[in-house]
């Protein structure tokens, strides 16, 4: 008996104990690989799978014999046949796919260049192209403010323990000259005598008011005089020359 046949599609196929098998049904399970016979004719039969086999072609085909055929001579995805290209180049662990299936199912890692499922791949706008779980988990960050994703490297984490992209960052963040720590621009505060740049947590431990003027400053530059607790070195010049002018007056009269 001829242990190896040829479908209608071209495909390879074997006679597994007295039934035709086509190339889908080889290989699997015990309880898969019993193809059902549906067609009499006897120059025609059918698998399980639909797969034509011609009796008639047998004559022609030459044999590759058992162990040299491929378990995936239709794709994976669809059972459609495949080229010999295709066979050779669009497979993913022992599995062979079309060229279609294959790039609507894969795609390569961006970062590291591994093949891999596109399901639970991450899309990094910044660089054009899709990261494999694991890169992104080890190499990549969303902006909260934009919700792109960036290289770590490429980012920020504010005071508040947030990822920042760069843009994001020049746009919306500045740096406290203190505790260096990035705060919204619209938190942070500036001093009116040094020119301080400085966070919430920050001016409220460092600066002060000058009770005179009203400007602020560092609260160590402030000094005490009268009833005053805090005045700035002008203001404190100024009450200290008045002070000394009506001693003068006073003195004089």
């Amino acid at each position: 008996m001829r242990n190896i046949i040829v479908c209608g599609d071209g495909y390879c196929g074997v006679d597994y104990e007295g039934k035709i098998c086509c190339a889908v049904c080889v290989d699997k399970t015990e309880c898969e690989k019993r193809c059902e016979l549906v067609n009499d004719n006897p120059s025609l039969q059918l698998c399980k799978h639909q797969q034509s086999v011609k009796m008639d072609e047998l004559d022609s085909f030459k044999p590759k014999g058992r162990e040299g055929l491929r378990h995936n001579t239709v794709c994976h995805e669809c059972k459609e046949p495949l080229s010999e290209e295709e066979e050779d180049n669009y497979t993913y662990g022992d599995d062979c796919y079309c060229e279609t299936c294959f790039y609507e199912i894969f795609d390569t890692c961006g970062y590291c260049g591994e093949i891999t499922y596109q399901e639970g791949m991450k899309w990094v706008s910044s660089r054009d192209y899709s990261v494999c779980e694991s890169c992104y988990d080890q190499h990549y960050s969303y902006c909260t403010e934009c919700d792109e994703l960036f290289y770590t490297d490429e980012t920020r984490v504010t005071a508040h323990g947030d990822t920042v992209c760069e843009m994001c960052w020049e746009r919306l963040y500045t740096t406290c000259e203190n505790c260096n720590e990035g705060w919204r621009t619209t938190d942070i505060k500036i001093t009116d005598i040094e020119v301080a740049i400085l966070c919430p947590s920050c001016w409220s431990d460092m600066i002060a008011t000058c009770e005179v003027c009203r400007k602020t400053g560092y609260s160590e530059n402030m000094r005490e005089h009268g009833d005053y607790s805090s005045l700035c070195n002008e203001c404190y010049e100024d009450e200290s020359g008045t002070e000394e002018d009506e001693e003068d007056s006073q003195g004089g009269n």
